[in-house]
């Protein structure tokens, strides 16, 4: 296992990107937007989320992955923000286990930082803390048959690059090497349980996720996660033992909302609201009609008690943080708020997705030589979000709105340099 001194030396790669707001970053002279990573062999070092976005939308490919552009801001409560905290926090229990508790808790500081007059960061940061509470005290204090009480970590957080070989041909792509990275890889020791799934002994990816909701139809959905089947195989090259399978972490998003203290201009328009109600008959006051009463005289006294009601509001207080906090553990306590699935590994998913990454490399070549990277409108909408490049397609390419963006290196599989990504021949 990691010691904790390994694990703060990497505490600076997950603090809030959201503090960069407005702040145009330096482009460093030797990567310029539109150029590439490239490996020992001078050969273009690709993710393969990148080249699932240039089959999702060209054009959402080009302005992330060639012009390096993203929003100036993003807001702390994004769920891309909450989803690397959470990510931090099952990385640290990872290499930690029970132990973990209080780093997982200055964790969570450091990543949202200062939040006292930020109250969506408040939010965030509230959430994000019940979750992996919640998270310790289900798989590791409560249930010691888990998968974590009977493995021992391989690799965590670990990036790599390997070579693109085409499974049919053996051939070695000259132009691209892909580069990547999991969230662990594990060895289990003896039988055990990964959620309500009996595991056998071997080497297994463990993968963490985050959702908004943790439905039946996401959990089939994870079939189709070929990121994962992908790293499985270049896991499985590096280190000389086949995976045998996926283990999936999966926490839930709440919107369980903090109570925030009413301005007076917020209480004004609430009791105006009221008042519209009961003119209308619609405010609440749980009267109900007696039998000898005509409905004339009942919506009169309905009315007269919606008014009584009404003179009775008095703004709202800002919710106690511990009032807030208690009622997000109970949200949490919910089985359908954390999941663990297992998906084993099918050799032939695996090669499936090696041919699917080598034709979208042609594709890419495609795309470069005749200078096209055309737009995929059912993708503008997809995660439950709008684009963060709905403004630019939809301005196509304004100045102004241009200048709501900041040229940003991608920092996904593609920010692997020869110092600090390792390919995976090496790591036996």
């Amino acid at each position: 296992m990691r010691t904790g001194a390994e694990i703060d030396t990497e505490e600076e790669d997950f603090v809030r990107e959201a503090t960069q707001a407005k702040r145009r970053l330096p482009v460093v002279e030797s990567r310029r937007p539109g150029s590439f990573v490239m490996d020992e062999y001078d050969r273009v070092i690709v993710s393969y989320s990148s080249m699932k976005q240039l089959r999702n939308c060209p054009r959402k490919y080009k302005r992330r992955y060639l012009d390096w552009i993203v929003p100036a801001y993003i807001r702390p409560g994004d769920p891309r923000n909450w989803g690397s905290c959470i990510h931090r926090g099952l990385e640290i229990m990872l290499a930690h286990g029970d132990d973990a508790t209080s780093m997982v808790d200055e964790a969570i500081v450091k990543y949202w930082g200062d939040v006292a007059r930020d109250h969506e960061a408040f939010q965030a940061r509230a959430r994000a803390q019940a979750a992996l509470n919640e998270y310790s005290e289900r798989w590791y204090a409560a249930d010691p048959g888990q998968a974590n009480h009977h493995w021992e970590p391989v690799l965590i957080e670990k990036k790599f690059t390997g070579d693109i070989i085409h499974p049919d041909t053996g051939q070695v792509h000259q132009r691209y090497s892909i580069g990547g990275k999991v969230d662990g890889v594990v060895r289990v020791t003896e039988a055990c349980r990964w959620g309500a799934c009996d595991i056998r002994p071997g080497l297994y990816l463990k993968e963490n996720k985050t959702a908004k909701s943790i439905s039946e139809n996401y959990l089939t959905r994870l079939w189709t996660d070929m990121q994962i089947l992908l790293y499985s195989h270049y896991v499985a090259d590096g280190l000389g033992e086949p995976v045998i399978g996926i283990l999936y972490d999966i926490v839930g998003k709440t919107d369980l909302a903090h109570t925030d203290a009413e301005s007076p201009a917020e209480f004004e328009k609430r009791k105006a609201d009221a008042l519209k109600q009961a003119e209308a008959g619609e405010y609440p006051t749980r009267l109900r009609k007696r039998n000898d009463e005509l409905p004339e005289d009942f919506e009169r006294r309905k009315k007269a008690r919606a008014i009584e009601l009404i003179e009775e509001l008095r703004p709202r207080e800002r919710e106690s943080d511990e009032s807030y906090s208690d009622r997000l553990a109970k949200s949490y306590k919910n089985e359908s708020m954390m999941c663990r699935a297992y998906v084993e590994v099918d050799t032939r998913a695996v090669v499936d997705v090696r041919r699917e990454l080598w034709l979208l490399l042609e594709r890419h070549d495609a795309h470069q030589l005749n200078g096209q990277w055309g737009k995929n409108e059912d993708h503008c909408f997809a995660y439950f979000r709008k684009c963060d490049y709905w403004a630019l397609c939809t301005s196509f390419d304004s100045p102004t709105v241009l200048d709501q963006y900041v040229i940003r290196q991608p920092h996904e599989e593609q920010e692997a340099t020869e110092d600090e990504s390792t390919p995976l021949p090496s790591m036996a």
